[in-house]
């Protein structure tokens, strides 16, 4: 049994030493890189590098910018989906096909615990989420 690659998110000041720290230090793969963000793979898990915003923060309600998840198979996708909805869960973000005609489409949904944690889930029918810009 394999396990799904993990998610999560974090909030950096300096992507240039995320980047340094990520890639050089632990050695992690980038993957996809952008004027605010970083993805790398991390020892065969997703981690996302957020810069945060122009006072040192983001605000504690922006799910996209501090969270963790996990990339599943679209089939378990879709039927965590269903529970999630069967169970009224706090869903921010109900899940969503992006990019459905390309080789990078995803499906994406945020969710809250019950404390206000941040949960992403994604599945990637189009190949994987290493493939660049993903």
């Amino acid at each position: 049994m394999s396990t799904p690659p993990f998610h999560l998110a974090l909030i950096v000041t300096d992507l240039g030493a995320a980047e340094a720290f990520y890639a050089g230090t632990l050695g992690a793969e980038l993957i996809a890189k952008d004027t605010c963000w970083i993805v790398f793979d991390l020892f065969g898990h997703k981690l996302t590098v957020n810069l945060a915003r122009e006072n040192g923060a983001a605000p504690s309600d922006d799910i996209a910018l501090r969270h963790f998840g996990v990339i599943l198979e679209e089939a378990d996708f879709h039927e965590l989906n269903a529970r999630l909805v069967r169970d009224k869960a706090r869903i921010v973000t109900p899940a969503q096909l992006h990019e459905e005609a390309s080789v990078r489409a995803r499906w994406v949904l945020f969710a809250k615990d019950p404390s206000g944690n941040g949960l992403e889930f994604n599945a990637f029918p189009g190949g994987g989420w290493k493939i660049q810009g993903a």
